[in-house]
């Protein structure tokens, strides 16, 4: 690997932590009047909308015309990866920060990058080794910390009404990093790639917003936020995670982005009023340490 390449990787991985240190801020203030099946569908719009653009003012007139899909299976297969990290992630990120505590769902958020080391080893056969198997360890200690709020009694089944949210992040959070290490070695063009994914996200929250939801314009309080969050925050990050993930290991991509979570948390506590929970800064650093202990 050229040097240079390594550092632009590292240059775009801290791209990516300067715009999705807004995600709380832009979910926060785009759902006041929307849920998350319209919010995720507007955003999706924009994106796409951002992405075509961008792709017909860069392409270049003397090459042909690219395409994505070299057969049926191809097409299906990037279908499923724009079903898991620009639809679900989203659609149950969304709804945890519109339903509770965005300092929780902002910890749990930051669990991906532990489970890309995890979806790494089982799909690419990536070494485990003891330091990877006790950052794991702190990585579940930190997310139960999380969800129970430092309660140890284990008896959190029916007492906590966040439960159900919390499930969900986690899960969309497992999402995402499947993308993220499925979407590593695909040799396409990323901005294509990328709007794809959105076009995906687009047709997907449009449907589930049509079905579980009520079609509407986005109030004018809205519009702002879903601006932001669809141009810069979704679409363009979309792009230098991607072409980041070309030029630098997964591990040292996971290091890097455990920096969000920190910004955005004071973003929450400062201009939101967010509950604060100290045991919240230990788990954060436990699920910051083990993201580090994982990488090689």
């Amino acid at each position: 690997m050229k040097l240079q390449d390594k550092h632009i990787g590292i240059l775009l991985c801290l791209g990516c932590v300067i715009l999705w240190s807004l995600i709380p801020v832009v979910a926060k203030t785009g759902q006041n009047n929307l849920d998350h099946h319209s919010f995720l569908f507007y955003s999706s719009l924009v994106s796409f909308i951002t992405l075509y653009f961008l792709t017909q003012f860069t392409k270049d007139p003397k090459k042909k015309e690219y395409s994505l899909f070299k057969d049926k299976g191809e097409f299906f297969y990037l279908i499923v990866l724009g079903l898991l990290g620009t639809y679900i992630y989203y659609l149950f990120l969304y709804y945890g920060y519109k339903t509770s505590n965005g300092t929780q769902v902002l910890i749990l958020q930051y669990t991906w990058p532990i489970f890309i080391v995890i979806f790494s080893t089982i799909l690419f056969k990536e070494p485990v080794s003891g330091k990877k198997i006790f950052g794991l360890f702190l990585g579940f200690i930190g997310v139960s910390m999380a969800i129970t709020k430092g309660n140890i009694s284990f008896q959190f089944s029916y007492n906590y009404p966040s439960l159900k949210a919390m499930t969900l992040v986690l899960i969309g959070s497992m999402c995402f990093a499947l993308f993220s290490v499925l979407s590593k070695n695909l040799k396409k063009d990323t901005l294509h790639l990328t709007s794809f994914y959105f076009l995906c996200a687009t047709i997907f929250s449009f449907i589930s917003m049509a079905l579980f939801s009520k079609i509407k314009l986005p109030p004018p309080n809205t519009i702002v936020p879903i601006l932001i969050n669809g141009c810069l925050v979704n679409g363009i990050s979309y792009v230098m995670w991607i072409k980041a993930l070309k030029k630098i290991s997964p591990y040292i991509a996971a290091s890097l982005v455990f920096l969000t979570p920190i910004f955005a948390a004071a973003y929450l506590i400062i201009f939101f009023n967010e509950p604060f929970n100290y045991v919240y800064i230990l788990s954060l650093i436990l699920i910051i340490t083990s993201g580090l202990f994982c990488i090689n």
